[in-house]
């Protein structure tokens, strides 16, 4: 009997698409980090340069904001 493996790749936050998402919508990160996340500016660039990570109910805000679905954010 022969094992299967199976590989999962795991996918890792692209804080590019969030900074598109904010282009696009004409928006400022202090804006979406002040009025939308309810956190400071500091946090947000800290989240975006990867050296913290966006809790989950931050992901579903900016979904819910961008209408976008949060797995948008895991693609490459």
């Amino acid at each position: 009997m022969t094992e299967k493996k199976f590989t999962f790749r795991v996918q890792k936050f692209n804080p590019n698409k969030v900074k598109g998402l904010i282009a696009e919508k004409g928006i400022t990160q202090e804006i979406l980090a002040n009025e939308v996340l309810g956190i400071s500016d500091t946090a947000l660039n800290h989240k975006l340069l990867r050296k913290s990570q966006f809790k989950e109910k931050e992901k579903a805000k900016m979904a819910e904001y961008f209408n976008v679905d949060v797995s948008y954010f895991f693609s490459i």
